[in-house]
C-alpha cells in the first residue's frame, strides 16, 4: 500500500485440496499493520496488536483460522470486527433487513445461533464460519481486554466441513471432510 506505506505478505503454510471446493488453506500473514481496532468518534481504525495468537513468527506475523473481536458487540463503535486467516477484515454493522443480524459491507451476514451458542458468519457463497468463545479454549483476550472468538468450524453449501480445536487460544488441530488432521505444536 504505497499510500499508507504498509507492507503485507501471505505465505501458505497449509494448502490441501478439499471436497466440493472447500480447500483447507491456512496462510501465515505478515503486515506492518496488524489488526486490532481502536475507536475514535465514529470511525473504527486498526492499529498494531499484541494478541497472544499473533506474532508467533515475530512482530507483525499472524497465524490463525479466523477470529472475531468483540463477538457479542452491537452498534458502532463496539461492532464486531472479523479477521480472516488471510488478514482481510470485515467490520459488522446492524442489518436493517434482518432482525438480530449484523452485516458487512460486502454482504457477509453474522448472527448468534442460539441452539449451538456459536456466532455464525455466512459469506456470499453460502459458506458458514462458526466462531466460539468458550473461556480458556476458543476465547482469547486482546491486549486491551476485548474478547476474541475463534473460528471452530467452516461448512460449505454441500455440507463439507473443516473443524479446528484450540488450547490456550492457539490452534491445536484442523480436520477436514476427508478426515485428514493437521496437528500443530508450539515451542
Amino acid at each position: 500500500n504505497p499510500y499508507a506505506g504498509a507492507v503485507t505478505l501471505r505465505i501458505p503454510v497449509i494448502e490441501l485440496p478439499g471436497k466440493g471446493g472447500l480447500n483447507l488453506t491456512l496462510p501465515a500473514y505478515y503486515s506492518t499493520e496488524t489488526y486490532n481496532r481502536t475507536e475514535s468518534a465514529s470511525i473504527a481504525t486498526h492499529v498494531a496488536s499484541i494478541d497472544s495468537m499473533d506474532h508467533l513468527g515475530g512482530t507483525g506475523w499472524q497465524f490463525h483460522f479466523g477470529k472475531v473481536f468483540n463477538p457479542a458487540g452491537g452498534a458502532s463503535p463496539n461492532s464486531p470486527l472479523v479477521v480472516m486467516p488471510d488478514g482481510s477484515t470485515r467490520m459488522l454493522y446492524t442489518s436493517s433487513q434482518h432482525a438480530g443480524e449484523l452485516i458487512s459491507e460486502d454482504r457477509w451476514r453474522y448472527k448468534l445461533n442460539t441452539s449451538t451458542g456459536r456466532w455464525e458468519l455466512t459469506d456470499t457463497r453460502g459458506n458458514v464460519y462458526e466462531f466460539a468463545d468458550r473461556v480458556g479454549i476458543e476465547r482469547a483476550l486482546s491486549y486491551r481486554g476485548e474478547v476474541i472468538a475463534q473460528c471452530v468450524k467452516v461448512t460449505d453449501v454441500f455440507g463439507n466441513t473443516i473443524d479446528a480445536t484450540y488450547a490456550s487460544g492457539l490452534i491445536q488441530t484442523i480436520t477436514d471432510t476427508f478426515g485428514r488432521t493437521v496437528q500443530f505444536n508450539y515451542v
